[in-house]
């Protein structure tokens, strides 16, 4: 199974670790391209919320895992890559500028953590991902940007 198989699993993982854990369904749950995540796929539906990604971060040349090789002639090691999941939830932004108040911020950082722990599940659990090929990284939160709080979990897997 090549880098983008394995992604695409991932992502498919991850969808079905929402709904496993409890959470709403994201309006958007797949794979990205590019450098960073467009979020317009986060808020163009009506029952749902948010959007959960897998991307590509970065490949290397690799002989250990997590490791890369700095080494001429390393055309017959492996390849290393740096994927990351997400998940991001609309965050209730009122016309008049005003923050929400201190209960629904404790509802979202409820929800954030939750997504935190689903994105941990979510590469502890998957098939695609067996552990001895795979190093978890720490989660970090996104900026929130456009009405939208979440966070990411980068992982390093040897291809």
């Amino acid at each position: 199974m090549d880098l983008a198989d394995r992604m695409i699993e991932v992502a498919s993982c991850l969808c079905a670790q929402i709904i496993t854990d409890g959470s709403p369904e994201p309006c958007f749950c797949g794979v990205v391209p590019g450098d960073s995540v467009v979020l317009a796929y986060a808020t163009d539906c009506e029952s749902r919320d948010g959007m959960a990604w897998v991307r590509l971060i970065s490949m290397y040349p690799s002989s250990t895992l997590g490791e890369q090789a700095f080494v001429p002639g390393n055309c017959t090691g492996g390849i290393g890559a740096e994927v990351e999941l997400g998940i991001v939830r609309s965050y209730p932004v009122s016309g008049d500028g005003e923050e929400p108040p201190p209960a629904v911020l404790e509802e979202i950082v409820r929800q954030q953590v939750k997504d935190a722990m689903t994105l941990y599940r979510t590469v502890l659990c998957c098939s695609s991902l067996p552990s001895k090929d795979v190093i978890v990284g720490v989660y970090t939160p996104t900026p929130i940007l456009g009405g939208l709080a979440g966070g990411t979990i980068s992982v390093t897997v040897g291809v």
